[in-house]
Parts: structure tokens; C-alpha cells; sequence
């Protein structure tokens, strides 16, 4: 931390200085450019041209010169006065300039995050930020059931608003799907899997969705909708041995008179189950029954 702090200082400082040097150092506008006297004597030098090639006569020359010397005489400014105000202006703006990043990071201290500057200030906010919600946590398992249930539909309603401006917190989306679940509100936690699912399109979103989309009906209902069938295609996908998407896979080429395609499905379910798993004699009897349809 020490070490980014000085190097911060000494870039300000860098940049401060680069920016407040001309503003501080540079010439008044007196001094700068054509000196006042060199234009008159250029101005009078074309006079004397112009007279003695006979482009103007006598009276229009000492007319043309009294003009030239009044009017250089009027517009040259006071160099002591333009040099002190010129002077003055840049003081200020270089004040300006270098009282920007002080303010800054005096506004950096007050709203900022300066203990993110190093590990232990890092270490220090995520224990508070535990403390806090342990603390929160058990406020919340203190009280009376009823007022638990409205403060839990509250943080989850809360949450359901930020995700509408966020809809790519897939992270947010899980939440709100187990949160919904928790509260017994399962059509939406079904709803929150969705977003999460077709955001992430990982394994473990997809299996919470179908299992989410297999909850909403009986247990022995064993129809396969074209929802659930794609979220189990895409299951198996990115794992040909999902044994999820092989049983229920199995049943939706069944409920399809595709019995060939069913025996598939299960015989290699049954395959990568152990000897003494209590799906399998289950598995045999569908194997049996759709290889009395072939």
C-alpha cells in the first residue's frame, strides 16, 4: 500500500507541476510575439515605400504616418498592469489545478474504499461484512415467525427488482430460485432457473431447472414435455453419462413409441450404476417392457 501511495503522490505531483509550470512561467502577453516598436517601424517602412514609388502624395504620407504613430501609441498596453493581471489569473488557475487532487483525495477518504489499498484492509471490511450478516441472521431467526416470513418476502422482493435492472447476475438469478423455493413459491422459483439456466447454460443450472420443471407434477408421472426434453438434451450434451437425462430421456422416446431409442437410454444408465443400486431392478423392468414393443 505504502509503495502505491508514493508512487501516486509523485505521478500527481508530475502532472500538476507539467500542467501549473506554463500557466505560472509564461511571458505576459506584452512581451510575447512582434515587439510593439518593430510593427510601427514595419508600418512606417511601407509609408516611405509607398511614397517614393508615387502610390500616395505628401499630404496622404505624413497623413498615413501621424495616423500609424497615434494608433500604436493607443493600442500598447501597460506592461506592468497586463503583466500583474496575466500574472495573477495564472496563480489562480494553477492554485485551481493543484488543489483538485488534494480535494480528491480528501473526497477518496471520506466516500472511497481506502482500506482496499491493502490485504489486511480487505481482510478487515469481508470479516465485518460476515459479522454483519451473521449478526442480521440471527436478528432475523430471533423473531416471531410471522414477522420472519415478511422480512424474508422483503429481501427477496428486493431482489427481484435489482435483477430486473440486472438481468445478467446469474449468481442473483440462483438466489431468487432457492429464495422462491424456500418461501414455497415454486412456479417462480421454476421462472428464476430459467434466467439462470439460458444466462449460464452450466450443467448444475440446467439440473436445478429439470428438477424444478420434474417437481411440478406427481411422482409417477413420467411424461417428458418439449421444455423439459431440451433442457435434458442439453443436459446430456455436456454429459453423455448424465443419469438424469438418460432416465427421463428414456421415458420421452417411450411416451414416442421409440421403444429402440428408450432401451438405449436406460441400458446404459444401468450400465454406470453400481451393483447394488436401488434404481435398477426398476431399469429392468422398463428395459423388459420396451424390448417387448421391438
Amino acid at each position: 500500500m505504502t509503495g502505491f501511495i508514493i508512487v501516486a503522490i509523485i505521478l500527481t505531483l508530475a502532472s500538476t507541476a507539467a500542467i501549473a509550470w506554463p500557466l505560472v512561467f509564461a511571458k505576459p502577453a506584452g512581451e510575447a510575439g512582434v515587439d510593439d516598436g518593430d510593427a510601427l517601424a514595419a508600418r512606417l517602412a511601407e509609408i516611405e515605400r509607398d511614397r517614393d514609388y508615387g502610390l500616395i502624395d505628401e499630404g496622404s504620407a505624413e497623413d498615413a504616418i501621424k495616423q500609424a504613430n497615434a494608433s500604436a501609441t493607443q493600442d500598447r498596453p501597460d506592461p506592468a498592469r497586463a503583466g500583474k493581471a496575466g500574472r495573477g489569473a495564472r496563480l489562480i488557475a494553477a492554485f485551481i489545478i493543484g488543489a483538485m487532487p488534494v480535494g480528491a483525495a480528501f473526497l477518496y477518504l471520506d466516500i472511497g474504499a481506502p482500506y482496499a489499498l491493502s490485504e489486511a484492509g480487505r481482510q478487515a471490511a469481508a470479516t465485518q461484512a460476515e459479522d454483519r450478516a451473521a449478526a442480521n441472521a440471527e436478528a432475523i431467526a430471533a423473531m416471531a415467525p410471522e414477522e420472519r416470513a415478511v422480512i424474508i418476502e422483503r429481501m427477496v422482493a428486493g431482489l427481484a427488482d435489482r435483477l430486473a435492472g440486472q438481468p445478467d447476475d446469474v449468481d442473483g438469478w440462483r438466489m431468487l430460485a432457492r429464495s422462491y423455493a424456500a418461501l414455497g413459491n415454486f412456479a417462480q422459483s421454476t421462472d428464476a432457473w430459467r434466467e439462470a439456466a439460458s444466462r449460464s447454460g452450466e450443467a448444475e443450472d440446467l439440473r436445478e431447472l429439470a428438477a424444478a420443471l420434474l417437481s411440478d407434477r406427481d411422482a409417477e408421472d413420467n411424461q417428458v414435455n418439449t421444455e423439459l426434453k431440451a433442457v435434458l438434451e442439453a443436459l446430456l450434451a455436456g454429459n453423455e453419462n448424465d443419469p438424469l437425462a438418460l432416465y427421463f430421456l428414456g421415458h420421452a422416446a417411450a411416451q414416442n413409441g421409440d421403444a429402440d431409442t428408450a432401451v438405449t437410454y436406460w441400458t446404459k444408465l444401468r450400465a454406470s450404476l453400481p451393483p447394488d443400486s436401488p434404481l435398477t431392478p426398476k431399469l429392468d423392468g422398463l428395459i423388459a417392457e420396451a424390448q417387448g414393443q421391438l
